[in-house]
């Protein structure tokens, strides 16, 4: 294995190092597409649960007294 000068490895770190630092700043960080995507799934959540609510509030309602209506 050939030696690198020190100056050239110290280069080399760095270099690594400020790679590794925006890797990982790209990876905390969302994009706008990302967001857009995560605020659709919210509203999909909150869409289900109140159809789930709406859905046992009704059969609830309306079962007859042996099913626990």
């Amino acid at each position: 294995m050939k030696k690198t000068p020190y100056n050239q490895r110290e280069k080399n770190a760095y270099s690594q190092g400020y790679a590794d630092r925006e890797a990982e700043i790209r990876a905390l960080t969302t994009t706008q597409e990302d967001s857009r995507k995560l605020e659709a799934f919210d509203g999909l959540l909150v869409a289900c649960e109140l159809a789930l609510r709406r859905r046992h509030d009704t059969h609830k309602t309306y079962a007859p007294r042996s099913l626990g209506g």
